[in-house]
């Protein structure tokens, strides 16, 4: 069953009657099918010879598994055969719910480090805190885990309990007993930054997100007495989602024109996105914050946006995901995430392995990671030591991989003081205010 398109930031069956059917239409719809045939009588013997020979006896359903695996590795990093276990953390993760303690968590130098704390969850009553390190889960150390372990680690029946050890600076064996809980993440936060401006945190891409967008722009214009001068939209670390959702929000930004066209085999056009509903933010300037954690359907938004001339982006390179996922689910309950397309900006650019550039740029170094709570939204906090941004074009075997891959962007001159807002948030204020005063300038020249 085909469901819906992804642009994200994982079926054992007893080898028979199954496979061979699969083989068969998979034959007929490829090219080159004698060949196939031989890579699957090799791919037989090598079955049977493990199946008899192998110093261990082998269950069929994990050397399937691994050939599943292995046959969705070969292709590119976004393509992934997941069981019934990952893909339900999937669909949780898409919905916006799940049973945990309210971390999100990012990985460097093959370590577990809490990327932010969802507020009013187990982890932030329990004062965890972005920037620490986790070492242990249950007592097992995490060096080397995948993001993916440790998640499935962390996520489990409601009231359960599951015990941390974190670093955290120079204090080492901090531990945390924390017990699961329901946790919903809401997709949008918002606030004033200033008189009759709006700041608006959009995390990431699921069910629900463009609406929510909607209703924060008329509460944020509510509580600024009617109108707006303009928005900030802070995407920085926000690693995509569901493609509609962010076709939805552009479409809310963009009066008309193209948002996005997909692109799949042999260059054929498979559909072409335009803005089509009354937009919401009519003629308000529009900043977008991006940074390398900016990825798919936040590229999709931003680059809308630069490419139609209806926002400055403000920050540093994203990250460069530019291909679709569908999800075909298998019958096991697990499911096929496969690449079907490259997709593309309205004025033709591939962002595949390259990333946007921003108009204006500002040092990540400069910045703390983009904020989760709506009451620090755009606030400072103290920074962590920096790491090298990974981009799409990093990853092994990613689509158009350029060779050497792309440096970081250069940092702009000149030097960003620290008031209340983060530097960023700070720039794309007074990029926003330049933007005002030359639309006002712009209509007043017209009468």
């Amino acid at each position: 069953m085909r469901l819906r398109s992804f642009l994200p930031l994982t079926a054992a069956f007893a080898f028979g009657s199954a496979a061979t059917l699969w083989a068969s239409h998979a034959l007929h719809a490829a090219p080159g099918g004698r060949g196939a045939y031989r890579a699957l009588d090799v791919f037989g013997e090598v079955y049977g010879l493990i199946r008899r020979e192998y110093v261990e006896a082998v269950e069929d359903q994990r050397l399937v598994r691994g050939a599943l695996n292995g046959m969705a590795e070969a292709l590119d990093p976004h393509t992934e055969v997941m069981d019934a276990d990952a893909y339900a953390r999937f669909q949780d993760d898409t919905d916006g719910e799940y049973a945990g303690i309210g971390l999100e968590l990012d990985e460097r130098d093959a370590r577990v480090q809490i990327a932010s704390v969802y507020p009013d969850t187990p982890a932030s009553r329990a004062g965890l805190r972005s920037g620490d390190w986790i070492a242990a889960i249950d007592g097992e150390a995490t060096r080397g885990w995948s993001l993916d372990d440790a998640v499935s680690r962390l996520r489990g029946q409601v009231g359960t309990r599951v015990v941390l050890t974190v670093e955290r600076g120079a204090a080492t064996g901090l531990r945390f007993e924390l017990e699961r809980a329901r946790i919903h993440v809401e997709p949008v936060v918002s606030r004033l930054i200033a008189p009759n401006v709006a700041l608006i945190g959009v995390r990431a891409f699921q069910d629900g997100t463009a609406a929510a967008f909607v209703e924060h722009v008329g509460r944020q214009r509510a509580a600024a007495g009617g109108s707006l001068v303009g928005v900030v939209l802070d995407l920085r670390d926000n690693p995509g989602g569901l493609l509609d959702e962010a076709v939805a929000m552009a479409d809310a930004i963009l009066a008309d024109g193209e948002i996005v066209r997909t692109v799949g085999r042999d260059q054929k056009t498979l559909e072409r996105f335009k803005a089509e509903r009354p937009d919401v933010l009519a003629r308000e300037p529009v900043v977008v914050l991006v940074n390398a954690g900016s990825a798919s359907a936040s590229e999709i938004v931003a680059g809308a946006l630069q490419d139609r001339g209806r926002a400055v982006l403000v920050g540093t390179r994203t990250f460069g995901k530019g291909s679709v996922q569908d999800i075909f689910e298998l019958g096991d309950g697990g499911a096929l995430k496969l690449t079907v397309a490259r997709y593309y900006t309205p004025s033709g650019r591939s962002i595949q392995a390259k990333g946007i550039e921003p108009d204006v740029v500002v040092p990540e170094a400069d910045a703390p990671p983009a904020p989760s709570a709506a009451d620090d939204l755009g606030a400072p906090k103290p920074l962590t030591p920096a790491a090298q941004p990974t981009y799409e074009a990093d990853l092994e075997g990613a689509l158009d991989r350029p060779s050497p891959p792309m440096p970081a962007p250069t940092p702009a001159s000149g030097v960003i003081d620290t008031p209340p807002l983060d530097p960023v948030v700070r720039r794309g204020l007074e990029v926003l205010r330049l933007e005002a005063a030359f639309e006002r300038g712009h209509r007043g020249g017209r009468r």
